[in-house]
């Protein structure tokens, strides 16, 4: 796994040249079937973390698995406690920036997406 994973040195590199780096929980649980303090132990630590290796203020957070059904208020609670800036799900819908919520913010996967190879036939 230490083959698969960036190092500190790595992600400092990559901040460097521009990325921005989020969290994801600890162990990838589903957050929605846990208590307030279980979904702090899996989500409260990253962010210190991110911040301590990269510097940033900001520190955006996607949720696991991604539907709106993982998570709960409680999730939505302590992400603006603990400081993160914004948070993804994975719910399929344009997006308002008048009325939507910073911690609720659709994401798509690039499978979502249409081929590339429609917009520009050289890919």
């Amino acid at each position: 796994a230490r083959e698969l994973y960036l190092s500190a040195e790595m992600i400092c590199e990559m901040k460097t040249d521009g990325m921005v780096f989020g969290t994801h929980t600890k162990n990838h649980r589903v957050l929605s079937r846990l208590t307030r303090d279980e979904q702090f132990n899996e989500i409260g630590n990253d962010f210190s973390i991110i911040q301590k290796i990269t510097g940033q203020e900001s520190v955006p957070f996607s949720f696991p698995y991604g539907h709106v059904h993982t998570y709960n208020d409680d999730t939505l609670s302590l992400l603006e406690e603990i400081g993160y800036s914004m948070a993804f799900n994975t719910e399929r819908r344009p997006i308002s920036f008048d009325s939507i919520s910073q911690f609720e913010i659709p994401r798509y996967d690039t499978r979502d997406l249409f081929p590339f190879s429609d917009i520009c036939p050289s890919l």
